[in-house]
């Protein structure tokens, strides 16, 4: 059996965005467009396999399996006060046209 010590480009983006400080550099440039008085507080790794709570067809509230390669809570310290968000990041090698409607998919999915 043949190893390779190749790492595919989006494995080798997923082991560089494990690093809380790029993921918070990230998540300051592309949501917050890298305002300077927007501070990441602080970043924490949650499990990429736990299962969400989703509302279904008949607004109840479910529980949902959902695999994503890296999700995180991230803490924002703004003027007025601290707030956090949930943010997952998928690497992709390529741009895909499509990727909006496979997110989607995922998210929206009953």
């Amino acid at each position: 059996m043949k190893y390779s010590s190749k790492v595919n480009p989006d494995q080798a983006a997923k082991n560089f965005l494990l690093q809380d400080s790029v993921y918070a550099k990230i998540v300051r440039v592309k949501c917050f467009n890298d305002k300077k008085d927007v501070m990441i507080e602080r970043v924490t790794e949650m499990d990429p396999n736990a299962p969400q709570l989703r509302i279904d067809k008949e607004d109840e509230l479910v529980w949902r399996e959902t695999r994503r390669d890296l999700i995180k809570k991230v803490v924002i310290k703004e003027k007025d006060g601290c707030s956090s968000m949930i943010v997952g990041l998928e690497p992709q090698t390529y741009n895909s046209p499509d990727m909006v409607f496979r997110v989607a998919g995922y998210d929206f999915a009953i």
